[in-house]
């Protein structure tokens, strides 16, 4: 039997055009994710302690990213992967970037990739933006690939992308 999930999300926009109940995927900044397993009922939270900035859902575990600036859940241990009883299995660790030296938080997860038939999640992390007064906000993003079996990051699969500010 599969599980649904039932999701409020923290914007009233993302409330209306989002759906409200899903079995897998990506969810952008929930309020909460509920669900029911084994006839007990769970839920994962945010507030403003601990936001969370995605959650990737599927029938076997849930893995939550907090927000860097998080209390609770904090860098470099803002990932973490519960079980479907809300136990924490694992805490994912920022992968070691590819294009600078200096290790970075995850901000986000994202969509899911096939890497020679294996399932990947993107894991985004940045360089700490700057402000200089030619240029205005810049800084670097890497997105690395997380095997969703092993979760290991791939060795070489990344992309780099300049960042303007956000």
């Amino acid at each position: 039997m599969k599980i649904l999930f039932n999701i409020k999300y923290s914007s009233t926009w993302d409330n209306e055009n989002n759906p409200l109940q899903l079995s897998e995927g990506n969810i952008d900044t929930p309020s909460y994710v509920k669900w029911n397993y084994e006839d007990i009922d769970y839920e994962i939270i945010g507030n403003e302690d601990d936001f969370i900035s995605k959650i990737f859902l599927s029938q076997e575990f849930i893995i939550a990213c907090y927000s860097k600036k998080s209390k609770i859940h904090t860098f470099p241990n803002n990932v973490i992967m519960y079980n479907l009883k809300k136990e924490i299995i694992r805490v994912i660790l920022p992968p070691k970037p590819i294009n600078w030296d200096k290790i970075s938080p995850i901000y986000s997860i994202g969509e899911i990739k096939e890497i020679d038939g294996e399932n990947y999640i993107a894991t985004y992390i940045d360089t700490d933006n700057y402000f200089s007064k030619e240029k205005g906000v810049e800084g670097f993003i890497e997105i690395r690939w997380l095997n969703l079996k092993t979760f290991e990051y791939h060795p070489t699969e990344h992309s780099f992308i300049k960042d303007y500010g956000r």
